[in-house]
């Protein structure tokens, strides 16, 4: 790895931890009973959500975005939708769900749609000068797509240090837009979870069963305060795993998906 990089990664440890000593959020109601039962998601944290293709990360992060205009009062949101799967009927479907305006919530939300991470930047650094003082969601959906996909299913060690490089510029930005705002991100996995076979035989589940590596590696974990796993079980049935969390248990919960609706 790159020493210039190893070097800003080392710093950015050291201010983490420091934020996260100080750090003391505030929480929303997601409408998920495994989650609120815990107390919600956490406010102006970095949160991802990680998962194979076909779990429900897209719509997941949908109803979070509607969960969290309905729970903060005068807030709004950022969605950044990379890999151009925003769909406002589902929005107006998830706030029939839960009886609530679906105008007021679309209204809410600006959609941007990126392909490169240099304009992903620009804009960040951007509405980091307006979002002091104001309650804001920022969702990024998804995140390994802003890079080059192929070399992310690959050894971090291959990985050229450019690369690294504009993994931890986006990490260092975001760390500076969770002061003001609450971060929502989607993320693939790149190695297998956990074989179904295990899964449906084994009566207690240990974190250690989970094998997961996220396409961005353990340099992108760095930024991360949040990590759950969504996998899909059955046609309805997931598996919600929260893998490492700065104020929730690390635990996890069979979560249904029904009527538009994680339950």
């Amino acid at each position: 790895m790159d020493l210039v990089v190893i070097w800003i990664l080392k710093e950015t440890r050291a201010k983490t931890k420091m934020t996260k000593r100080i750090k003391q959020p505030g929480f929303f109601k997601t409408h998920i009973n495994f989650i609120d039962r815990l107390g919600g998601l956490p406010l102006k944290e970095i949160t991802e959500f990680c998962g194979p293709a076909g779990s429900g990360k897209t719509k997941l992060l949908h109803q979070l975005t509607v969960s969290y205009l309905i729970s903060v009062n005068d807030s709004k949101a950022y969605y950044y939708d990379v890999d151009n799967t925003f769909d406002s009927d589902y929005i107006v479907r998830i706030c029939n769900r839960l009886n609530y305006n679906p105008d007021n919530i679309l209204d809410r939300i600006l959609i941007q749609q990126f392909t490169d991470i240099s304009a992903l930047n620009r804009s960040l650094n951007y509405i980091l000068k307006r979002i002091k003082n104001t309650n804001c969601l920022l969702v990024i959906d998804s995140i390994p797509n802003l890079f080059v996909n192929e070399l992310l299913y690959e050894s971090e060690d291959t990985w050229p240090s450019e690369q690294l490089k504009l993994i931890v510029l986006l990490g260092e930005t975001l760390r500076k837009v969770s002061r003001y705002c609450t971060i929502l991100i989607s993320n693939h996995v790149r190695s297998e979870i956990i074989s179904e076979k295990k899964l449906k035989e084994s009566q207690l589940i240990q974190t250690s069963d989970f094998n997961i590596i996220p396409a961005l590696g353990s340099i992108w974990e760095e930024f991360i305060d949040n990590r759950f796993l969504i996998m899909k079980i059955k046609r309805e049935t997931r598996l919600m795993l929260i893998y490492f969390s700065s104020n929730i248990p690390e635990t996890f919960s069979l979560v249904k998906f029904q009527n538009e609706l994680f339950m």
